[in-house]
């Protein structure tokens, strides 16, 4: 594993133990997410190579799932994401039990659409609804800004993996280094949401 790697780990559980600990993170549970971040990556990193089975499919899903959740809690039209959830729930489920690719292409689409949607209804609503309440102190904003900067870097890294892999592993390398140092800063953002008090 590289300097980016701990780096990266270092940063979630830093985001961790703060969500832990500040009172005014317990009603969005977003301590939820990080627990399952720091858990994900250490049995990747201690036990996949003994037991071979990667999670990251189902990291994935959880993720995706996790954040239509955390929208929610922002929005007036709760009925309208327990129908996304459940919809993006049965498609994962069924990508998941019936792909024959670790990183499926259609769950990583999948993904890539809830990240960049949610958070940009997000925005949009804060537009239109403007209050009295800067922008910046709000939390979900650095969690909107953190995800879309982490799947733009996501989707340019993955949707071409297999290709790359075969046919250009140097410029795979390259795009992978790039990805860790957006995955540092994307976490960075979020440990900054932590602090805002709305």
């Amino acid at each position: 594993m590289n300097y980016f790697y701990y780096t990266y780990l270092t940063v979630v559980i830093a985001c961790l133990i703060v969500s832990i600990f500040l009172k005014q993170n317990h009603r969005s549970k977003i301590w939820v997410y990080f627990a399952v971040v720091v858990l994900v990556d250490i049995y990747m990193l201690l036990l996949y190579p003994k037991t071979n089975i990667n999670i990251h499919p189902e990291a994935i899903a959880f993720y995706t799932l996790f954040f239509i959740n955390y929208y929610k809690n922002s929005s007036t039209k709760k009925k309208n994401y327990n129908y996304f959830f459940l919809f993006i729930l049965i498609i994962s489920s069924s990508i998941i039990l019936t792909s024959r690719e670790i990183y499926d292409l259609k769950l990583i689409i999948l993904m890539a659409f809830v990240y960049i949607t949610l958070p940009l209804i997000w925005m949009v609503n804060q537009i239109i609804n403007a209050d009295e309440n800067p922008v910046t102190s709000k939390q979900t904003f650095w969690v909107s800004f953190s995800l879309l900067m982490w799947i733009i870097f996501f989707i340019f890294k993955m949707i071409p993996l297999y290709f790359l892999d075969l046919h250009d592993k140097e410029f795979l390398i390259t795009i992978d280094m790039i990805f860790q140092t957006v995955n540092i800063m994307s976490y960075i953002l979020l440990l900054r949401s932590l602090f805002c008090k709305i």
